[in-house]
């Protein structure tokens, strides 16, 4: 059985980059220091900066992947 997360990967970018956002605010918010709530968003602006690279990447070799198939299945059709 092919859930969903398999058959849209992008989805599952988007599932982790809303949980590190949730748990940035939930982390920020027990921090008293100015300095470790500074810090530790910078950590967390990191990580989901490279979640959603990753997710554009994906997007883009399927979105390669896609007009190549396209290329391919016009150039079938043409030989016939």
């Amino acid at each position: 059985m092919v859930n969903s997360g398999m058959k849209e990967p992008e989805n599952n970018f988007d599932r982790a980059i809303e949980f590190l956002e949730n748990r940035k605010i939930e982390s920020l918010s027990n921090l008293t220091s100015e300095i470790e709530k500074k810090d530790l968003s910078n950590d967390f602006d990191k990580g989901i900066q490279i979640l959603k690279e990753k997710k554009k990447k994906l997007i883009n070799v399927q979105e390669t992947e896609k007009k190549k198939s396209e290329e391919t299945e016009k150039r079938k059709g043409r030989k016939k």
